[in-house]
């Protein structure tokens, strides 16, 4: 069971583009350390991604660019491999309208941050945006925000999470469940008391999922441990055995 629940944290992180699971991992790794070298917020790497480009500033700009390298999408010259970007992305889509894609976002701006803040604006635009998978938590109440700046907090690598060896978990299932409990905390699901609140739970989730639904699972796994980190890392266990698909 630890090891399903190291394997939610890494879906809790995962990003709402439609990517694979390991696509997901990597990108999820590369947005964390772009945050760490570019010092952009963690909560404003997310809004970006998400689409929110208002007051974009020059740590901003610097990250989509730095995401942007580490995907292989631009060179550290700042020019774009349009080869490599029709490649990846026509694994998924159209290689035509990939193509008119590139073409169409692939300008050159008065620095490589600029091009690629102004390119990534154009991709989304014209990707609109994909439908929300509702079964998500990280889409609940700033969640992707939240989970990469708890991601941060606990010194876990990503990329390793979902491979974790039983003596991985001894060593490190303290700092697992404390990224799970940073995470309710933040999405107002537990208090700084460690209390679950059930009430702010029921109503998130209802937004996402049917009600009844939400209520049961609620009642059921209203766990309340002597140390929080447990009683987060418990209830999101107890989420996997009712089967919510909640991560």
């Amino acid at each position: 069971m630890k090891t399903f629940v190291a394997i939610a944290v890494v879906a809790l992180i995962a990003g709402t583009f439609a990517l694979t699971i390991d696509q997901k991992k990597k990108a999820e790794a590369n947005a964390a350390e772009c945050v760490k070298s570019t010092g952009v917020p963690p909560e404003t790497a997310a809004k970006l991604k998400g689409g929110d480009f208002a007051g974009a500033d020059d740590k901003t700009k610097c990250f989509a660019k730095c995401f942007l390298e580490k995907a292989g999408f631009m060179t550290d010259k700042g020019d774009f491999d349009e080869k490599t970007i029709i490649e990846k992305l026509s694994v998924d889509h159209d290689r035509a309208k990939v193509e008119g894609l590139v073409k169409k976002c692939n300008h050159k701006e008065a620095n490589p941050c600029e091009t690629a803040f102004k390119a990534y604006q154009c991709i989304y635009a014209a990707k609109g945006g994909g439908p929300p998978n509702l079964e998500d938590v990280s889409k609940i109440a700033n969640g992707e925000a939240f989970a990469l700046e708890c991601l941060i907090e606990s010194g876990l690598k990503l990329d390793s999470l979902s491979s974790l060896s039983t003596s991985d978990l001894d060593t490190n299932g303290r700092k697992i469940k404390c990224l799970v409990k940073c995470f309710f905390e933040k999405t107002g699901f537990m208090d700084k008391d460690g209390q679950l609140q059930e009430q702010t739970i029921t109503e998130q989730l209802s937004k996402f999922m049917p009600r009844e639904r939400i209520v049961s699972l609620v009642k059921n796994c209203n766990f309340q441990e002597t140390d929080a980190c447990e009683t987060a890392y418990k209830v999101t266990e107890c989420y996997f055995q009712n089967k919510a698909g909640l991560f």
